[in-house]
């Protein structure tokens, strides 16, 4: 007879339980819960049928996950229709064996070829949890094309806010750390068809931590963590993925840094992407009773992040981005795995603040938090995260009526909270370099530390006990503070970077785009008139959204600017959408949304927003056949250059 008795789950819901529930023994397909010491009672097992998951649009019936915690190989299918293999790639078990938690992991694929039944499971061990995968993880920036005059400027902005120190030209750095950025490309090449936010993260570090030869302190290395586009899975590029993914890209950067570190001293691993606490659970049923628990997509990320952890590697996850208004679909909680800041590492006393994930939130040009930012999703830590220019290059292939054509585009002025991600990502690889003797708690005391308060932020994010205290990364004093004693790795006094001066809370980073004469709106007249108000269930949500959830989409304004004399200005993409939204929020947090439906056949556009009042923050919501596009607006800029967006 099974026992009952629950310990509290962590990270899980409430147990819900209703007369409405199905009976278990009613159903075929049977679903058990394996047995997990941090989260269940050791002897506890669940019977059930699965009948919660995810938009169901955002999961495949061809591809399957299994976990066992007794069988550690993968069961073949006699039919020959599943195709399974182990998640991981893992070397051979050990007496003492780091890699037991992760064996019992499988993945397996149905024959495209032939049609599936609905009923048709993978095989699996009679203690098995078995579920189709659902992508729900993505990037967490979204990008506009710059012009050559506003890379520099924007980038100066940018680095200005961050404090990046500048390098003398004598001296040298003498060690580096592997930096491996776990997102939508597997290498640098690999993107040159296809999407740019991996490339553009992977490049910003490098821009922040590798200034010149002399001074690099991070190997940068990309790992394919978001590998599906199209319910088809990729080898070198996609556009989203699901914490199964996420885990198998952790644990393959450990095992390449143990197996050939290249002369790199430690391991961080950067995660600009993320998923909502609901994509990943699941109900069952026992007895009558719905309980909530987590699907294997999160239980596999979650091992492999301890697994990580508890090697010495620093793990940084991006709090997250609101895709659209914030409703029942879209939470404004802390997005995983950047949620699990509320963990301590692995035998980590209660004492020490020693994250399983360091959250990274995301700040404007003013010290305030992205209005695309979800709005319970503050950390302790933040770093800027509005256009971050990677100053590269990409080309890409378009396609014209009159054939193919290579065209070369500055790619990057990113924003949201996977800039903020990268550039604390780069940071900490400038402190570890210099101080290979720190633990990764080090690592992050320092940049915390150093770090700039800004008043009015209170952390939502943090481990009970600890100053909800929010702090503004600053890189240059992050490194004097590391080096302060001159241990370590650090340079004399003469080859330290010279720092600006520490940038207070709240100034301005704002930045005046090149070119006002060629602006791009010409002799357009301004707008006027009474702005439509909108109520909060007239933003555009994401129900329609079947893959990542909560994420922004392709920016569907690169340059929106609402200036300090209460103009807004900025160019849509043609055919913008069916229904466009402006959000505001004043500097007492007074939230406003207005219509702006009468742009939606995109194109330049001015517009009088001084009836709202003075803006602190603004963001541009854009709904298109059903799926929610964002994003943010740049806040007190009067000038702007408009750059012709080619497409396909």
């Amino acid at each position: 007879m099974l026992r009952r008795r629950l310990l509290p789950l962590l990270l899980l819901a409430p147990a819900a339980c209703g007369p409405d529930a199905p009976d278990a023994a009613s159903s075929a397909d049977a679903l058990s819960v394996p047995q997990d010491p941090s989260l269940y009672d050791a002897t506890l097992h669940y019977a059930g049928v699965e009948v919660s998951s995810p938009d169901p649009n955002a999961c495949s019936e061809l591809t399957w996950l299994t976990y066992s915690p007794t069988v550690s190989s993968c069961p073949v299918d006699p039919t020959g229709r599943f195709t399974g293999a182990p998640l991981f790639n893992l070397p051979a078990p050990t007496a003492s064996d780091p890699y037991a938690a992760l064996r019992g992991y499988c993945r397996y694929t149905w024959d495209p070829a032939v049609p599936k039944p609905a009923s048709a499971v993978p095989p699996h061990a009679i203690d098995a949890q078995v579920e189709r995968e659902c992508y729900v993880a993505s990037a967490q920036g979204n990008q506009g094309y710059l012009s050559d005059a506003d890379v520099a400027s924007m980038e100066a902005a940018f680095d200005r806010q961050l404090d990046v120190p500048t390098w003398p030209a004598t001296g040298s750095l003498s060690a580096k750390v592997r930096v491996a950025v776990l997102d939508d490309i597997a290498s640098p090449s690999s993107t040159i068809l296809d999407t740019p936010h991996g490339l553009a993260m992977r490049r910003l570090i490098e821009r922040v931590a590798c200034p010149d030869a002399a001074h690099c302190a991070a190997d940068v290395r990309s790992y394919l963590a978001l590998p599906v586009r199209n319910d088809v899975r990729q080898t070198l590029v996609g556009r989203y993925g699901d914490g199964a993914d996420v885990a198998k890209a952790m644990v393959q950067a450990l095992l390449d840094f143990e197996a050939n570190p290249a002369g790199a001293s430690h391991l961080i691993v950067s995660m600009s992407l993320g998923w909502r606490r609901d994509d990943l659970m699941t109900w069952v049923v026992f007895d009558g009773h719905r309980l909530t628990v987590p699907r294997l997509t999160h239980l596999a990320a979650r091992a492999a992040a301890e697994l990580l952890a508890s090697r010495g590697v620093l793990l940084l996850g991006a709090a997250g981005n609101a895709g659209s208004a914030e409703t029942y679909y879209d939470q404004p909680e802390a997005l995983f795995p950047a949620a699990w800041e509320a963990s301590p590492r692995p035998g980590v006393a209660a004492t020490t603040y020693d994250p399983l994930v360091t959250a990274v939130g995301a700040v404007n040009g003013r010290d305030k938090p992205l209005a695309t930012m979800r709005s319970l999703a503050m950390p302790r830590l933040v770093a800027p995260g509005v256009m971050g220019e990677a100053q590269s290059r990409l080309v890409r292939l378009y396609v014209y009526p009159y054939g193919l054509r290579w065209v070369t585009q500055h790619q990057g002025g990113f924003s949201g909270t996977s800039v903020a991600t990268a550039a604390t990502a780069a940071t900490a690889a400038l402190v570890w370099a210099l101080r290979p003797d720190y633990a990764p708690v080090n690592v992050t005391q320092a940049l915390y530390n150093s770090a700039v308060q800004l008043p009015g932020l209170t952390a939502v994010v943090h481990q009970d006990g600890f100053s909800p205290a929010v702090r503004r990364i600053s890189a240059c004093q992050a490194v004097r503070l590391a080096c302060w004693l001159g241990m370590g790795a650090c340079p004399g006094a003469s080859a330290m970077p010279t720092c600006p001066t520490v940038r207070g809370a709240g100034v301005d980073a704002r930045w005046g785009l090149a070119s006002p004469a060629s602006s791009g709106y010409g002799g357009l007249t301004a707008a006027h008139g009474t702005l439509t108000q909108r109520g909060a269930s007239g933003l555009p949500g994401e129900e329609e959204e079947p893959f990542g959830g909560g994420q922004p989409g392709t920016r569907t304004c690169p340059l929106c600017i609402v200036g300090n004399s209460g103009m807004l200005m900025g160019k849509l993409d043609a055919d913008a959408g069916d229904t466009v939204t402006l959000k505001t929020i004043s500097p007492t947090g007074v939230e406003k949304s207005v219509s702006l439906d009468q742009y939606a056949g995109g194109g330049a556009f001015k517009q009088d927003v001084s009836s709202l009042g003075t803006i602190e923050q603004a963001a541009i919501y854009v709904e298109r056949d059903g799926i929610s596009y964002s994003s943010e607006v740049t806040v007190g800029v009067d000038t702007i250059v408009f750059i012709p967006r080619l497409s396909l």
